[in-house]
């Protein structure tokens, strides 16, 4: 088996089986070198039979894990386990993929067989698309790699956009009972990693929900991302030699943490916590305003580093 394909699912059989339903046609004529694996995560027992009898119905190979409810982590940490492939790649059932996405990847592994493929992708917000490209197509090195896990949005801590080599993920495992599993995770991978691949492909569909996990912000899952952040940034120091770099990245993230915070959650807690991280950093706030890419995101530094949260959150409305 070549590759192994896990789709966690939680009560979304109809996102699910659209899904199901585009991979059983590209995978016809490849049946010897996929390996599909769908892991309930405590799913209601209606849509569970949906799934099982669409699966017995249409005689498709699947792997079918039932299991009780525990999170997209341990979803996925249950289908690595109980996955054959060389190759690992993941899926979210409420996504789509392309026309070519399973002849790309077979094609990337044979022609490319590094520790880890990436691909840019596309983010879809009704019937806008967003299209994230790779830095450059080819082969590159770890060094490499991993500064752009750190400043290329392409890239990031994301699990959908790679194939994974089995033995680089060994014994990682994704973290469980939280929110931005894919950030630690992926960023594990990278170190056990020597040989990495950047496809020409955008296979994958990710389709902006209001409702999903990474779209719901709420304090938990607010702090979650931040001990994510925070996880990578204590490795990344050992292998990013320019400090400069990794503090923009700390930086960047934290702003990143407290507006969302001040626009949908309001908490008092996260706007100190992460005001007093931002000015511990040592970087100059012209540094600090420079790194916003435009104005408006110079506006919004100085929005957050400047003005009293109360007014902060009157603003949030209009910001």
């Amino acid at each position: 088996m070549k590759l192994s394909i896990i789709i966690p699912f939680f009560n979304n059989s109809d996102q699910l089986i659209k899904l199901l339903k585009e991979l059983e046609r590209q995978v016809k004529s490849n049946n010897n070198f996929i390996e599909i694996i769908v892991v309930d995560d405590g799913s209601k027992t209606k849509e569970k039979n949906i799934i099982f009898n669409y699966i017995m119905e249409n005689n498709i190979r699947i792997k079918f894990l039932i299991g009780k409810h525990g999170g997209i982590g341990k979803a996925r940490n249950r289908g690595i386990e109980k996955s054959m492939g060389k190759y690992i790649t993941f899926l979210d059932s409420d996504d789509f993929i392309g026309p070519k996405y399973v002849e790309g990847l077979l094609n990337d592994i044979f022609k490319h067989p590094a520790d880890i493929i990436i691909y840019g992708f596309k983010k879809i917000f009704n019937k806008k698309v967003l299209l994230y490209k790779l830095p450059a197509e080819g082969n590159t090195n770890r060094e490499r790699a991993i500064k752009d896990f750190f400043f290329q949005d392409s890239i990031g801590g994301y699990s959908c956009n790679k194939v994974f080599k089995r033995s680089v993920i060994n014994n990682e495992r994704y973290p469980e009972n939280t929110a931005y599993e894919d950030i630690l995770f992926t960023f594990k991978t990278f170190l056990h990693s020597l040989k990495f691949y950047y496809s020409s492909g955008n296979y994958y569909e990710y389709i902006y929900r209001k409702d999903s996990i990474s779209n719901t912000y709420t304090y938990k899952n607010l702090n979650d991302y931040h001990n994510a952040i925070k996880s990578v940034y204590s490795i990344g120091k050992k292998f990013l030699e320019n400090e400069n770099e990794l503090n923009k990245y700390l930086f960047l993230k934290e702003l990143e943490i407290n507006w969302k915070n001040f626009r949908f959650v309001g908490s008092n807690h996260i706007e100190i916590e992460t005001m007093n991280r931002i000015r511990s950093l040592p970087m100059s706030t012209n540094d600090k305003i420079n790194y916003g890419r435009n104005l408006k995101e110079k506006l919004r530094i100085l929005i957050i580093l400047y003005l009293p949260f109360p007014i902060k959150l009157l603003l949030h409305k209009h910001i």
